[in-house]
């Protein structure tokens, strides 16, 4: 086991040990607008060996100067990639046996690389892992720990908004990660990867892009676990704020897509239930008057039909409806 023991002082308080991996590479994709970039990048470094490669991804603004004290490497594509793009070319840099994706909003909690490597390690099937993270204006409720469907087939942040006391109090399986802060094993995301040597998938550009790699490695016969005792805050990102204007279309357009591939010729069969959770959302949109949403539902729809040809699949399902909406018993 490439485990290692590392031990030291910390503010007077005596040896402390944890349980680390030299061999973890984190990824850090950022747009510059993120007020919580040095923060994150400062928790991911104090709470991870001194070996640990943190990669920071600029696709905005120019980082800070004071960046080069808490990571190895930068990486500044002269046009925004999106997340799936960037977080690919990120890849080509990493030398660990563990990757982790991590949001420029997100700050860790103590202790979260050491419970997430444990599980990794302690379970050869387990390809991806996440702890249970929490609003950051809202710490006593959840941001999500782990990605789910709901019955109108829409991948849905399980646990979101909810008390902190609804959290998993065990490890236990899911579906698949929130790339928001996850870790993965690097060889099943070799195993998935397109013939281009493509993790993510960058026609998504953004949103669903970490469903499908859930789906890919579920049907590949790899696991994704929630650790409770991985804890991290997550502020949402700053794009965000202007979800119905610019994230809608992608987020309505890459379910369907996401959606065909992964069930295969069962999607013309699951059609109109997922167009009909289409039109029941541009509905409440419309009676709140909420107009730009709905014209934004429709962009989605829009997505499909110009990108769908590369997406749909007339074989079988990767997955059946089971092992989508069951991923497992607790453990």
């Amino acid at each position: 086991m490439e485990l290692w023991w590392i031990v030291w002082s910390s503010g007077g308080k005596g040896n402390e040990k944890k349980l680390m991996s030299k061999d973890l590479s984190i990824i850090v994709p950022t747009l510059g607008q993120s007020p919580w970039l040095m923060e994150c990048l400062i928790a991911l470094r104090q709470d991870a060996s001194p070996q640990t490669q943190i990669i920071l991804v600029c696709q905005g603004a120019a980082p800070p100067p004071e960046v080069d004290r808490w990571v190895d490497i930068v990486l500044a594509p002269e046009s925004p990639l999106g997340f799936a793009a960037a977080n690919n070319l990120a890849m080509q840099h990493c030398r660990g046996r563990w990757v982790a994706l991590v949001n420029d909003d997100v700050l860790i909690d103590d202790g979260w690389c050491q419970a997430l490597l444990e599980t990794l390690e302690s379970r050869p099937k387990a390809a991806a892992v996440q702890g249970v993270q929490r609003r950051m204006a809202e710490v006593e409720r959840l941001d999500g720990w782990g990605i789910g469907w709901n019955r109108h087939w829409q991948a849905v942040q399980l646990g979101h908004g909810e008390p902190v006391s609804r959290a998993p109090t065990a490890v236990q399986r899911i579906f698949g990660v929130s790339a928001t802060a996850a870790i993965y094993r690097q060889s099943a995301l070799r195993a998935v990867a397109t013939s281009d040597n493509e993790i993510f998938d960058p026609r998504l550009f953004a949103y669903y892009e970490d469903v499908l790699l859930a789906g890919r490695l579920r049907a590949a016969g790899f696991e994704a676990w929630v650790v409770p005792t991985a804890g991290a805050r997550h502020a949402g990102s700053t794009s965000g704020r202007h979800l119905p204007r610019a994230g809608l279309p992608w987020i309505y357009g890459n379910r369907h897509l996401v959606l065909m591939d992964l069930l295969g010729r069962r999607y013309l069969s699951q059609w109109p239930r997922i167009v009909l959770r289409d039109l029941a959302d541009a509905w409440r949109y419309g009676k709140s008057g909420a107009w730009s949403s709905v014209g934004a539902i429709f962009g989605g729809l829009g997505r499909v039909l110009s990108q769908g040809r590369h997406f749909v699949r007339l074989g079988a399902p990767r997955l059946t409806g089971r092992e989508m909406t069951e991923p497992g018993s607790d453990a």
